[in-house]
């Protein structure tokens, strides 16, 4: 039993690295992940890469800071915690409950096919 338990570890910890994608900025090493779409495209998936300095503490409701340091590496394997908002909207009463919040919320999600020939590229930033 233990063999065996060791073998899938050791099978899924391959399959896991075989989806790892990476890529360089001026600092440092994004890791993301391979996906495939329900229609079977590749896509390259960076979920929670910081864009700016958390604005907490003196940093409130102030511009925001450029990330001053990076890691070597960045994991960017999950999705951040979500903006703090009004529950309520429009009167109704919306179910947030099991959702987790901050006020460190400037983080991007990056989707971006999985080739090597150039694309446009689309960014939409949400009125908060």
């Amino acid at each position: 039993m233990f063999r065996f338990l060791c073998f899938v570890c050791f099978i899924c910890g391959e399959s896991l690295q075989q989806n790892i994608v990476s890529v360089g900025i001026e600092s440092a090493i994004i890791n993301g992940l391979r996906e495939t779409t329900r229609d079977g495209n590749e896509l390259n998936v960076f979920r929670g890469i910081p864009f700016a300095e958390p604005p907490i503490g003196d940093l409130r409701f102030r511009r925001p800071l450029p990330k001053r340091r990076w890691p070597r590496e960045w994991d960017a394997f999950e999705m951040s915690a979500n903006c703090v908002q009004n529950a309520n909207i429009f009167g109704v009463e919306k179910s947030v409950t099991n959702k987790s919040f901050s006020e460190d919320c400037l983080y991007l999600n990056v989707w971006s096919p999985n080739n090597e020939s150039p694309k446009a590229v689309m960014v939409w930033i949400h009125g908060g």
